[in-house]
């Protein structure tokens, strides 16, 4: 009965022998093989909020647009401030 798992058949001479072993070795694949397949959906699932925002120095030192669209709803317009400060110290507002 625990032969009928076996996926990976040994061939004879036109006849295909089912082991124990191979059955083993294929319920394992697929016990791992599903671990590895609900792990990578939960990660894939997984809500992950980044505080920070990391611009690419290796343009040099030409100057970059960046758009950002941030929403704040508990936070009157007159309470946000942006300051950006590039590699050579300007600080814009």
């Amino acid at each position: 009965m625990f032969c009928g798992f076996d996926v990976f058949i040994k061939k004879k001479t036109n006849v295909h022998v089912k082991t124990i072993s191979g059955a083993t070795i294929s319920l394992c694949s697929a016990v791992i093989m599903m671990i590895l397949f609900i792990s990578e959906f939960v990660y894939w699932r997984t809500v992950r909020t980044e505080d920070h925002l990391v611009v690419d120095k290796s343009l040099g030192d030409r100057d970059i647009d960046i758009n950002l669209s941030i929403y704040f709803h508990k936070l009157s317009c007159e309470s946000a401030l942006i300051v950006l400060i590039t590699l050579a110290a300007h600080s814009r507002v």
